[in-house]
């Protein structure tokens, strides 16, 4: 009797040779463009204590709810595979102190990351980002900076056909009162909401807005735009964000639906996405988390 063959796990994928020199080539490009702009390499543990996620991505968020990878150690300590590099590299940030020595950091960082979703097209549990991020820098030209270094990213690698998608999440001042007028909304569309997104209108109801259900994205369509409640401050951060831009020449759209999957971001949020993928037309993501370092115990640094 021939023993069964132990095959790859669901949503696993091997990186055979002749696809991997493909993989080099993206590695390669996007070091030395962000070495160019002045970023230095981290690396970082691919497992974290899951209270850092739940802290910093947001309880509320498909990621944390259903998607971690999360167990208990045989000292009980939850840990997690890390589903995002971000709250890593502040975690790393806060630990050694760096605020200290200089505020103002860049960091990149390429590896694996892991969520338990649905494995489909275009989607695996085990994924590759690369990745960066600026610390202590309040100004707009830093949401420009990783807009416009995406831009040339994709430009040098002959990915054509991309699009900036931006738009602000406001911050602690003009938010609560979007937050107010989209509560009404949601109560009128109560009927027509997924179960998610019932559960989560009056916890958090901009994660409704980035609900991807067809009938919730029909229900929320009318909702108000938070480019509408900003205060002065975020009125003024994200015009020069958007004049900046367009002076650059980086094709962009203000989408006021963007609020992207976590909860830290404030102010700026973008997306570059492509015509060339389809329905999974985002190629990269971010925004701004200017309280997330205070929020993890760290100082108040943008």
């Amino acid at each position: 009797m021939n023993p069964t063959n132990i095959q790859l796990i669901r949503g696993f994928k091997d990186i055979l040779p002749g696809e991997t020199e493909l993989w080099q080539h993206i590695e390669r490009t996007a070091i030395t463009l962000f070495e160019d702009f002045g970023y230095r390499e981290i690396r970082i543990p691919i497992m974290e204590k899951t209270e850092l996620f739940a802290r910093s991505i947001g309880e509320d968020t498909d990621i944390v709810e259903k998607e971690m990878y999360t167990f208990a150690d045989r000292g009980g300590d939850l840990l997690t595979l890390r589903p995002e590099a971000t709250a890593c590299i502040c975690r790393s940030y806060i630990q050694h102190k760096m605020a200290a020595q200089d505020p103002v950091r860049k960091f990149y960082t390429i590896g694996p990351m892991f969520r338990r979703e649905r494995p489909q097209k275009g989607r695996y549990r085990q994924f590759y980002q690369i990745d960066a991020e600026i610390f202590g820098i309040a100004a707009p030209f830093a949401d420009i900076e990783l807009i416009f270094l995406l831009r040339t990213l994709f430009d040098r690698l002959n990915v054509t056909d991309t699009t900036a998608h931006v738009n602000s999440l406001g911050c602690p001042v003009c938010r609560p009162r979007f937050k107010a007028a989209l509560a009404q909304i949601l109560d009128q569309a109560a009927p027509h909401l997924c179960a998610d997104c019932l559960r989560r209108k009056d916890r958090n109801p901009l994660r409704v807005l980035d609900c991807k259900v067809p009938g919730c994205r029909k229900a929320m369509a009318g909702a108000p735009s938070i480019l509408d409640y900003l205060c002065d401050d975020c009125r003024t951060h994200f015009s020069t964000v958007t004049d900046t831009l367009a002076k650059l020449g980086v094709p962009f759209e203000i989408d006021k639906q963007l609020v992207r999957g976590l909860d830290y971001y404030t102010r700026t949020a973008f997306e570059i996405q492509t015509g060339a993928l389809g329905a999974q037309s985002a190629v990269a993501g971010g925004g701004r988390y200017d309280g997330l370092i205070e929020s993890l115990g760290g100082p108040a640094m943008p």
